[in-house]
């Protein structure tokens, strides 16, 4: 079975019965994002970016590393907050690993995209403005990431 494969399982059963706040299945999500990414290495990464996180302990970034070795296993670890974390220093281990950064960008692509989607039916001025607000936070978290040293 290929890492992609194996990964899209491990975030499949990781993810089962889990839903986004738009009722969509969390794995749908988070596939979404792997079939924007570019090379196998990014969609390993996107299945897997929050299995130790939402897995309620059944996924450990231990496992993570055996299965998938050092580059997913570190890309992995880059993305998963930390329980009582501070947000920069969150910023600052994802800006370290290109990888994750990679992911993360797809990330906020996609939910971007997914929010035009739930404001479509607005007015096209009030979509125009939150359009323009959603792109700016996500441009500003990407300059506060880069900032960051």
């Amino acid at each position: 079975m290929s890492m992609i494969e194996q990964a899209k399982d491990l975030s499949r059963t990781t993810h089962k019965g889990q839903f986004d706040e738009n009722g969509q299945a969390y794995f749908e999500y988070l596939e979404s994002i792997a079939d924007a990414c570019f090379f196998d290495e990014m969609k390993a990464v996107a299945y897997l970016q929050d299995a130790v996180e939402k897995s309620e302990g059944t996924v450990s970034i231990n496992e993570i590393w055996q299965k998938f070795g050092d580059e997913i296993g570190d890309a992995v670890d880059s993305m998963t907050r930390r329980c009582g974390e501070a947000y920069r220093d969150y910023l600052l281990r994802l800006k370290q690993n290109p990888l994750a950064l990679g992911v993360m960008l797809k990330n906020s692509a996609i939910n971007c995209n997914s929010s035009s989607v739930s404001i479509q039916m607005l007015g096209s001025l009030t979509r125009i403005f939150i359009m323009k607000r959603l792109r700016f936070s996500m441009f500003k978290s990407l300059i506060a990431a880069s900032r960051i040293t």
